[in-house]
């Protein structure tokens, strides 16, 4: 059996990175991770097969632009550019545990029962686990499991942007950057996660319209009741819902749209910002996002001692006694341990993945020790006579680098999580 080398220089891929390679050596399963040389500012890694074999780059989970490459017996590769550029969306979860990460939200060990382990931290997550606070008066005692890190600390739009008066788009542009794609579709989807704190709600338009009564149609009595009795209005204090500035377009537009069509006509959609911007088409500034929600519970006076965020701990499991859950697997992604947290007495479990994660999550009753979706084929977009990412099953997630075990997992997605969440 013959060694292939594989040297990448160019700088583009800083010493921090995770950088590997997958090859056809294995059918494009494994990562072999590959060795930064400091002196001479280039990345290496080995094989050990015959060439010529094919092969991509992978960085934190992103498969490398175009054309597979291939090697025979030594390939010298040069990257030059910016990383999005260089780099597909990630289909693996980005790995990185800052200063501003461990100072603001320190891990929690095992060693406490918890009355609430929310999963997720985004818009449905972090809004609840800020409500349990303050409705419990600061007393429950809450632990947020978010499998992202600390990426930004509020909403993108509240980052710097490029110097203009109008709409902007270089703040949107960081989506393209920093979203995650775990999932394969015989369709093309332009459907993407956020691994983060705040999830999505770091990202998401800042839009905060009510629905308007032709849109309730089939909607059940009650809950429109509940909305309009009241869950709008808290929805709006909480979101800092204020009024978009008009402007004599937007007004002579909307007059029309009335006229025209009254049944779908609706009160002007709010924005969830503190602050309108100056001019008509501007971006306001202090828009809401999770991220910045929870850092500020954090900060309240005793609240750090009751709620809690652990970042970078992914969930892979639930421990059950007969239909009642107790705890909660985590698989530390910093550490490279999996953990239990327990609930207490009466405590429940939230989940909160989003539309897409949440119903990849394992129901309840059957019995398996690996990640749903485990045992499917990971395959990286190439090109050629290799295999694709399109035979995936549709609501699949990627593989992930470790599995859980020993824990009750359940292979149904449909079973209603609210008889025993």
């Amino acid at each position: 059996m013959g060694t292939l080398t594989i040297v990448l220089r160019g700088g583009s891929v800083r010493p921090d990175a995770r950088l590997s390679v997958r090859s056809g050596l294995d059918g494009w399963q494994e990562d072999v991770p590959c060795e930064y040389v400091s002196g001479a500012d280039e990345w290496r890694v080995q094989l050990q097969g015959e060439g010529p074999v094919e092969f991509k780059f992978r960085c934190d989970g992103s498969w490398e632009r175009g054309p597979n490459r291939v090697v025979e017996n030594e390939h010298v590769a040069t990257m030059v550019g910016r990383r999005y550029e260089l780099f597909e969306e990630p289909d693996d979860i980005p790995v990185a545990d800052s200063l501003a990460a461990r100072a603001h939200f320190p891990p929690v060990g095992t060693d406490q029962d918890f009355d609430y382990i929310v999963v997720g931290s985004g818009v449905g997550g972090g809004t609840l686990a800020h409500r349990l606070m303050v409705e419990s008066g600061g007393a429950a005692r809450v632990l947020v499991l978010e499998a992202g890190g600390y990426l930004f600390p509020t909403h993108v739009g509240n980052l710097p942007r490029r110097h203009g008066p109008y709409v902007n788009r270089s703040v949107w542009e960081l989506w393209n950057q920093f979203k995650v794609r775990r999932y394969s579709s015989e369709q093309p989807l332009d459907l993407a996660q956020a691994f983060c704190l705040g999830g999505r709600s770091v990202f998401w338009g800042a839009l905060v319209p009510r629905m308007a009564p032709a849109e309730f149609a089939g909607w059940p009595q009650e809950v429109r009741q509940d909305l309009e009795g009241g869950w709008y209005d808290m929805a709006e204090d909480l979101l800092n819902g204020s009024a978009m500035p008009k402007d004599t377009l937007c007004g002579t537009v909307g007059a029309m749209l009335g006229q025209e069509l009254p049944d779908l006509a609706g009160d002007q959609a709010m924005l969830a910002a503190e602050h309108a911007s100056g001019n008509g088409l501007g971006i306001p500034s202090g828009i809401f996002s999770t991220a910045a929600l929870l850092m500020e519970d954090r900060l309240r006076a005793g609240w750090d001692e009751r709620l809690h965020v652990n970042l970078h701990h992914q969930v892979c499991g639930f421990a059950f006694d007969g239909d009642a859950v107790t705890a909660v697997d985590a698989f530390d992604l910093v550490a490279g341990v999996q953990r239990r947290f327990r609930l207490a007495e009466g405590g429940r479990v939230i989940l909160s993945a989003g539309t897409m994660g949440t119903p990849c999550w394992p129901a309840p009753r059957a019995s398996r020790t690996s990640w749903p979706g485990a045992a499917s084929p990971t395959t990286p977009p190439i090109t050629g006579s290799s295999p694709s990412r399109t035979d995936l099953p549709a609501t699949a997630p990627r593989t992930p680098r470790r599995s859980c075990s020993g824990v009750r997992q359940a292979t149904s997605p449909s079973t209603p999580w609210s008889r025993w969440a």
